[in-house]
C-alpha cells in the first residue's frame, strides 16, 4: 500500500482494509543494538527506519540476537539499508494497523503464509485464524 509516488485508493486494495496490514511496530534500535552497530538512518531515508516487509517472522530480528547471546555466538551487523521485519518489545508478537482502522496483536507463532496475505493487498487469498 505504501511506496514511492503510491497514489492507491479503497477500491485498489481489493482483499479488504480489514485483510490488509497497512502498519507494524517496530523496535527503535538505539535500544538493543551493539556497540559498533549502525544506527537507523532516519524517517526520512527510506530505509529499514521506517520501510518493513512480512518477509520476516514477527520478532524475529530481536529472537535471532537473544538466540546468538545466549550461545554466545557473534551478533550478525545489520546493515542499516537491508530492509527488516516487524518487530515489539512484547515478547510474544507485535501491534499491527489494519486499513480499516483495526490495530490487533500478531503473535510470533503467527505463519509466514498468513503474515505474507496480511501484506498483500490485491492477492485473493482468504485470510483466516490470525
Amino acid at each position: 500500500v505504501f511506496f514511492l509516488n503510491s497514489s492507491l485508493t479503497e477500491e485498489d486494495i481489493s482483499d479488504g482494509l480489514g485483510y490488509t496490514v497497512f502498519v507494524g511496530e517496530k523496535i527503535s534500535p538505539s535500544r538493543f543494538r551493539q556497540a559498533d552497530e549502525d544506527l537507523d538512518l532516519g524517517w526520512v531515508s527510506g530505509t529499514r527506519a521506517t520501510l518493513r516487509n512480512v518477509g520476516w517472522a514477527v520478532n524475529h530480528e530481536i529472537r535471532e540476537k537473544a538466540k546468538r547471546q545466549d550461545l554466545q555466538e557473534p551478533i550478525r551487523k545489520v546493515s542499516p539499508l537491508e530492509v527488516g521485519g516487524f518487530s515489539s518489545w512484547h515478547s510474544q508478537g507485535a501491534q499491527f494497523l489494519f486499513g480499516d482502522g483495526r490495530v490487533q496483536f500478531l503473535g510470533i507463532f503467527t505463519t509466514p503464509e498468513v503474515l505474507q496475505r496480511l501484506g498483500n493487498r490485491a492477492d485473493g487469498q482468504l485470510v483466516s485464524g490470525y
